[in-house]
Order: structure tokens, then sequence, then C-alpha cells
């Protein structure tokens, strides 16, 4: 029986039709054209279709001000094909779900929230009708393991099982993060590490499960099959088909998965990816005021 929910599609610059997945941020290769915003499709139809590199995503803090004229600035985002906005959360508050509700308004955006901190079950209901999906990252698939790397303002291993299981009964897609070291080969504890966290996910009844490298772990030269490598990603998910476990799971190296500044995420995303110079849209805050001054800068250079 197909189950069919929210996607969106955008045009990359091959000329390739893109399928943008929210749960997991990946975008997905269409054999066929579609027109560009969001599209109710079939999800095991565009899960099995090839991922590509391109991610018509933009992550951003919750708390930017980028979007305080969301109007001027939904256009400029159009013209650089980013159809879904990720909302990278360090705090859960009725500011992020208005903000939420904001972009939600825009004809054609999806919205996202990527976060690690407290406070998710007091916002799963306000969530599940504002947001497409909600990402939740953790540490480690253990609770000992978890809690000995999480900061102070991060929630703790009981505090996200809580949150997840809330959004799950909310009615939100959740798409399980977590970080794990870099696959290699004959390595049973990592292994293991990525069974349980296929365990976990199943457990919680999440939509999916992503594996991503800890921070930090992913530049050291622990073997020779290293994270980027397509070897390495290969035999980290072999590990969870053979434990026979039906819980969708891929390896997460792009920038939808990971938490970058805003501020540095909007430049590098514009200048970088989408090679786009024509921004010149006011910003509010000095922080939005340097993002401004950059972008023109990279205006003049390009022009």
């Amino acid at each position: 029986m197909a189950q069919t929910r929210m996607f969106a599609a955008a045009a990359s610059t091959g000329g390739t039709t893109l399928i943008l997945d929210p749960t997991t941020g990946a975008a997905h290769q269409c054999p066929q054209p579609v027109t560009t915003g969001r599209a109710a499709m079939d999800h095991q139809q565009v899960t099995a279709w090839a991922e590509d590199k391109q991610t018509p995503m933009l992550a951003i803090s919750g708390a930017s001000q980028l979007f305080i004229d969301q109007h001027r600035v939904q256009q400029y985002l159009t013209r650089a094909g980013i159809v879904a906005v990720n909302l990278l959360a360090d705090r859960l508050d009725n500011d992020l779900v208005r903000l939420a509700q904001r972009l939600n308004r825009e004809d054609g955006l999806l919205v996202t929230v990527t976060t690690n901190q407290p406070g998710l079950p007091r916002l799963a209901d306000a969530l599940a009708r504002t947001v497409h999906a909600l990402r939740v990252r953790l540490h480690a698939p253990t609770e000992s393991e978890h809690d000995r790397l999480t900061l102070p303002h991060q929630g703790t291993y009981q505090q996200s099982l809580s949150g997840i299981r809330a959004a799950v009964d909310a009615g939100v897609p959740v798409q399980l993060l977590v970080e794990a070291p870099p696959p290699s080969p004959r390595d049973a504890a990592r292994a293991a590490f990525a069974v349980a966290a296929a365990h976990r996910a199943l457990q919680l009844q999440v939509s999916g499960l992503t594996l991503l490298p800890r921070p930090g772990s992913a530049a050291r030269p622990v073997s020779r099959v290293g994270w980027r490598e397509p070897a390495g990603r290969t035999w980290l998910l072999r590990q969870v088909r053979t434990a026979d476990l039906p819980v969708p799971t891929r390896v997460g190296i792009g920038r939808a998965e990971r938490a970058m500044p805003s501020l540095d995420a909007v430049a590098a995303f514009i200048a970088d990816e989408l090679r786009y110079h024509a921004w010149s849209v006011p910003l509010a805050g000095r922080h939005d005021r340097v993002l401004t001054r950059r972008l023109r800068g990279w205006q003049r250079t390009v022009a």
C-alpha cells in the first residue's frame, strides 16, 4: 500500500528534477519532470531514487533574523532554488513555533526543525501543525554515552527520548540522528553501535535513522575505510541490514544534517552551492549587516 506524504520538487543546476525529503534532508533524482514546489508523493518510490549531492534546503539558526521580512526574502530563495528551510533550534520555545508558522505560510516552502534541546513535549502539538518534519539528534544510542557527551544546555538522553515520543504521538514525522564513529572493516564495536541505534529507532517508531559522523571524528584517519568513502558507508549500512531491523537507515554526510551557524550557512549556500550573487536584501541586526556586506563583496567579485 502506497504511503503518501509531502515532499518538495526543485530543479538542479544540471537540469535534473530533485525531490527533497523533509525527514532526511536528502534530495533524490526524479526520472521525470515535476512542477517546482510542494508535492504529495509516494514515500517508497521517492526514497528508492538515487540521492543527489545537491540539497535545495537552507539551514539557518532558529533564532536568526534572516526572515524578519520573510516576504521579501522568499522571492530570493525561490530564485536561488531553495524549496525548504531547516531551522537549527538551539532553544525550543514559542518564538521557534512562530518563525516556523511564518515560513510555512509561504507557498511551496517546506519547514523542518533539527534539535537536541529539551522542551520538545511541550511544543509537540504546535510543531505538528507547523512543520513538515522533525530531526532529533543523539550523541549516542545508549544513555551513558549520550549523557557523557551532552553539554549542559542540551537535552539528556531521557529528555530527548521523551521529546521524540511526544512528537511521534502528535503525528510529526521524526528522523532520529545518531552520531557514530567512522566505520572500519572488522570493527565489532562500531557494528554494535549502528545496530543499537537501529534498535532504538525501531522502539521509538520514528520514520527513519540517519547515522552521522561524530564531530571531530571524521577527519581522523582511523582506518583505510573512512566515513566519506562509499565502501565505508555501505559497510555500516550492511550491519543494520544483517540484524534484520526494518528501519529505513542512511549515512548522512551532507550539510542538511549538520549544524551550521546561520550567517555562514546562508553565505556558503549562496556563494558556493548556488553561485547566486544578486542578493541585496536589507537585513536587520548587527550580524545580518555583516552578512549583507559579505554578500555585496561577492557581488563585486563576480560581477
